[in-house]
């Protein structure tokens, strides 16, 4: 055992523990800050990014010993819950998170560069931006929505989310279709605007005159829990009750 003497957020903090142990696992086991996940522990996947001395820094293959004397930044360094960061704030009111694991990488890594580059390239973010995170969100699809304060030439559309669409809507019947296909997403395909038939959409969503909400989608549950997190994530979305979904699957409805 060994005591390392680590500068994290701002403040000296002490940790005992081997000398080879990674800085991810001192900072989530020993010091209580779970902002950096553990996710493929190959610094491949970004979900552990931290910042060492401003650099984004993969904190599950750097020893902790390695960062005595640096200044350390995770996601709890950046903002709170009651009062989030610039850039965790801007995430927050475009909904740019998806299942949220990886958030922390995405926060960190866009925070490194444009600490460095107040207005990047389109070249500059896709190089700094890692394809796990692309996988997981595309850049093209992100990063106009967390970084909108700083391209104010972006559509004023960006700032109408689907929360806003849908109480704007009202009451009475409304359809919405839209795609489960991540394949589709990946290649930013536009779908027909006219034809309910096609390709694209394979998923709809209705919305009657008592505002009971409906899903139909062509994927079934096999005991994944899948039916359970449509309904959250739908509810999530759409600012609703959980009671208020209901889901419909295997069948588009078309």
């Amino acid at each position: 055992m060994a005591q390392m003497n680590l500068k994290v957020n701002g403040k000296g903090r002490s940790v005992n523990a081997d000398q080879d142990i990674p800085l991810l696992y001192a900072l989530r086991d020993q010091l209580g800050l779970n902002g950096p996940k553990f996710g493929c522990g190959k610094g491949q996947c970004g979900a552990c990014t931290v910042l060492v001395n401003g650099q984004a820094t993969r904190s599950c293959i750097t020893p902790a010993a390695s960062v005595q004397g640096k200044a350390v930044i995770t996601l709890e360094g950046l903002g709170s819950t009651a009062k989030p960061g610039k850039l965790q704030q801007a995430f927050i009111d475009t909904q740019a998170v998806q299942c949220g694991y990886c958030i922390n990488g995405m926060i960190m890594t866009a925070t490194a560069l444009l600490a460095k580059n107040k207005n990047p390239s389109d070249q500059q973010i896709q190089e700094a931006w890692p394809a796990t995170f692309a996988a997981a969100a595309p850049i093209n699809a992100l990063w106009p929505r967390s970084n909108a304060p700083s391209r104010p030439e972006e559509s004023t559309m960006s700032n109408f989310n689907r929360r806003q669409f849908l109480g704007a809507a009202g009451a009475g019947v409304l359809a919405v279709g839209f795609s489960l296909s991540t394949t589709a997403q990946a290649a930013n395909v536009l779908a027909p605007t006219k034809s309910v038939a096609n390709d694209v959409l394979d998923s709809w969503l209705t919305i009657d005159k008592n505002n009971r909400i409906t899903l139909y989608v062509g994927k079934v549950d096999l005991g994944t829990g899948t039916k359970t997190a449509l309904s959250q994530i739908a509810a999530d979305e759409l600012d609703v009750g959980f009671g208020r979904i209901d889901m419909v699957m295997g069948d588009t409805g078309t």
